[in-house]
């Protein structure tokens, strides 16, 4: 039985990405429908739509005025599963044209890859609606403590993704050419080196030093508290999603790898990132291939309590610890922020 229907809707976009996303819809069909099979989804309508007004339409599904950027720490929304509205059923994947420009070998492992994600997030945002969310999660979080549960859900949800993609759509042999040296590889294997090439670069723009500068800058009386926190919410989750999009890649890879090894060492992966997935890694592992989505509501229960907590312990490490005041405000204590040089880690 066919549960999931995935269908392509009128576009404005190249025709490239548009055969390129047909040709793969069939293979997404199918496997999603046994993925649904197992997570109790009777059926799910997806509709496809590749635009080059990726922002506006965002906007316009979401009743945004001039609010959503595609801007996100390691590079631009490539695309996003949104719910439809109104009398529609199922979910809407909108495909950012203008992230696939080259229409290269490159920009056909990246849609790939995007296309199995957004599919994959439409099964997992339907197993919350059908199962139940996590005892504790807020999906739209207004204060801070909601956020830390909110980052949680959304960084496993990443991972998952990712991992759910691997079997949405089988490897493919690929051949590029490498400074006039042919190479075949895997798309994976092509992915995780895309990923790869820039994870070190991310993690010193993105994580380290930054996290811990603008705590800094707090501390000094540069930025006021507000300031801070905003930042670091952003900031953690963002790091953290990052990461999640590179240990799912990065699977491909050798761990002997120089620049593997170069990531693990960096000051922003052993401060922040392995610390987070040493905790959640265990929750999040077991739910790959087709047990991914078996058990759904356990098992995101048990992703969102202990994320939650390595999320908290992050803040921690920068130098902030929570008190939940009686009228259930929240008392931030900042201290001087752990650091691998000084010692104080």
């Amino acid at each position: 039985m066919q549960r999931v229907t995935i269908t392509p809707v009128h576009t404005t976009a190249h025709a490239t990405l548009v055969d390129w996303t047909a040709s793969a819809i069939e293979t997404l069909q199918v496997e999603a429908s046994k993925l649904a099979a197992t997570a109790g989804i009777s059926t799910l309508p997806i509709a496809i739509r590749i635009t080059d007004r990726f922002t506006s339409d965002v906007e316009d599904r979401r009743g945004l005025s001039g609010d959503y950027t595609t801007e996100r720490v390691g590079g631009v929304v490539a695309a996003i599963a949104l719910k439809s509205q109104g009398a529609e059923a199922g979910r809407l994947v909108l495909v950012n044209s203008t992230a696939f420009e080259g229409q290269d070998t490159w920009s056909f492992v990246r849609l790939r890859y995007t296309l199995g994600h957004e599919v994959a997030h439409c099964l997992i945002d339907e197993c919350r609606r059908v199962h139940g969310a996590p005892t504790g999660y807020d999906p739209t979080p207004v204060n801070l403590l909601d956020t830390i549960g909110y980052t949680a859900v959304s960084v496993s949800d990443e991972f998952i993704a990712d991992e759910l993609a691997k079997g949405l759509l089988p490897a493919v042999n690929l051949t590029i050419d490498d400074e006039g040296v042919s190479i075949t590889a895997t798309d994976r294997a092509l992915l995780a080196v895309d990923r790869l090439n820039g994870m070190t670069e991310d993690l010193d723009l993105h994580v380290y030093p930054g996290l811990r500068n603008t705590v800094e800058r707090y501390r000094r009386s540069i930025v006021d508290l507000d300031t801070m926190t905003t930042a670091l919410v952003s900031g953690i989750q963002g790091a953290l999603i990052l990461g999640a999009h590179y240990r799912s890649a990065c699977r491909e890879l050798s761990p002997d790898v120089g620049d593997v090894r170069k990531v693990d060492e960096h000051p922003g992966t052993r401060l922040y990132l392995a610390p987070f997935w040493a905790r959640l890694a265990p929750c999040l592992d077991s739910r790959s291939g087709a047990r991914a989505l078996g058990d759904f509501k356990n098992a995101d229960q048990t992703a969102f309590n202990v994320g939650s907590d390595a999320v908290t312990e992050i803040w921690r490490t920068l130098g902030i610890r929570f008190e939940l005041l009686e009228d259930d405000a929240v008392h931030m204590h900042v201290e001087e922020p752990a650091d691998l040089q000084s010692g104080t880690c």
